[in-house]
């Protein structure tokens, strides 16, 4: 249980995969399985290592933490998945920021460190993620709403001719087609409003 424990709890909170830049959450599975053996002794009374004892009383902190790391690692890996090309600029100086602060959790803190130090960390990283995924996805939210705006343009032809065989005087088919130009300036107009 010790030498488990020990060795597992050095292990670097996050880590990186290096062709993708993708986070994953270091708590290894061990670990996992340890505590959960230790928590059934302790349902059954029994007799436990101090080792365990002091692992046992740090289920939940890791527990919480854990989870925490999850939420992050899957919004930053969403991020790195769904983000466009020409929507890097403009989330730059944020992913450099996160990808910055990253490190510490990639190099620095480990599973060992103190409750303090891992929860101010995970704290700063989530304002910091959340804030980047929530921007992204409200370009993205924006782009899809444009599009929609635009797909109703484009579906509607601009002029129609009531009777296509019908030869037309100029003076007839501008009058026909002004209420009609007219409606489709309003859309237009209307659309307009909307994507800006």
């Amino acid at each position: 249980v010790e030498t488990t424990s020990t060795e597992k709890l050095t292990l670097p909170l996050l880590t990186r995969e290096s062709r993708s830049g993708e986070l994953s959450v270091n708590f290894d599975p061990l670990l996992v399985k340890l505590l959960s053996e230790v928590k059934y002794f302790v349902v059954q009374g029994k007799n436990i290592p101090e080792v365990a004892a002091d692992l046992y009383a740090r289920a939940e902190k890791f527990r919480v933490q854990r989870g925490n790391l999850e939420i992050i690692k899957n919004r930053y890996n969403e991020m790195l998945a769904t983000m466009l090309d020409v929507e890097k600029p403009l989330l730059k100086s944020q992913m450099k920021a996160i990808d910055k602060l990253l490190e510490k959790g990639l190099k620095e803190l480990s599973w060992s460190s103190t409750y303090e130090e891992k929860t101010a960390f995970i704290d700063e990283v989530m304002v910091m993620v959340t804030e980047a995924h929530v921007t992204l996805t409200e370009m993205k939210n924006n782009m899809k709403g444009i599009e929609l705006v635009l797909k109703k343009w484009a579906d509607n032809p601009l002029i129609t001719r009531k009777q296509a065989s019908k030869t037309y005087v100029p003076t007839v088919y501008t009058e026909e087609q002004a209420k009609e130009l007219e409606l489709r300036y309003k859309d237009i107009t209307d659309g307009g409003k909307e994507v800006h």
